[in-house]
């Protein structure tokens, strides 16, 4: 009947949290494919801030998280894919540290550094590192948009601190120069789901997809 096929017409949805730099140059080609393969699904993404990634996924409001964060160790959040993400200091081919073998403290005194927001896990992980050296951190510009960072260190007005994916294309073309300062961070691209979640054939094709990518 009219009424039955239009049940097995009616397009799924699937909400999907995702941290801002993730939602930039990550989930772009999940989705491309995903909805190439299953055009009738309806993707809804949300983006986070912050640490609300576990409390949208307890109250149900999103489907599954993928973040950029240190590891998530929630007991009823399962962690189903992890990859850790280097992150870098960068700057303009143009500026005067490009090519430099090491920072000194007094370099950042000098250089200003562009930086995302106080409750970033990468750039608080970056102060404590700062801190124990006795450097002092002079920030020229704070903003939660990595695009805003990325650009902003192509203009040459300050190092960018940025997630190595972010600028894969500018490192290969030498538009950017990473700046010879070790950072080993435990910062991870995590795919989350609550562990009680039911798994529709939907969400199951999507995290299929989205995990490939994510190796």
């Amino acid at each position: 009947s009219e009424e039955i096929s239009s049940l097995y017409h009616h397009p799924g949805r699937l909400t999907i949290g995702v941290t801002e730099s993730i939602a930039v140059y990550l989930s772009g080609d999940i989705l491309k494919e995903f909805l190439a393969l299953y055009p009738d699904t309806e993707i809804f993404l949300k983006m986070l801030d912050g640490k609300d990634s576990c409390k949208m996924l307890h109250e149900g409001e999103i489907d599954l998280a993928i973040v950029l964060d240190l590891p998530v160790k929630q007991n009823s959040i399962q962690v189903l894919q992890s990859k850790k993400e280097p992150v870098l200091l960068t700057a303009a081919s143009t500026h005067e540290l490009s090519g430099k073998t090491t920072l000194s403290s007094s370099d950042f005194e000098t250089y200003g550094i562009l930086l995302p927001l106080p409750n970033c896990p990468y750039r608080i992980l970056l102060e404590q590192k700062l801190l124990s050296e006795g450097i002092r951190i002079k920030p020229v510009l704070e903003t939660d948009s990595v695009s805003v960072i990325k650009e902003s260190s192509l203009c040459g007005i300050g190092l960018g601190l940025l997630p190595e994916f972010a600028v894969q294309k500018e490192l290969i073309y030498h538009m950017l120069e990473k700046i010879n300062y070790p950072m080993d961070f435990p910062i991870y691209t995590q795919i989350l789901i609550h562990k009680d979640k039911w798994i529709s054939p939907d969400l199951e094709h999507f995290l299929e997809i989205a995990k490939r990518h994510l190796i």
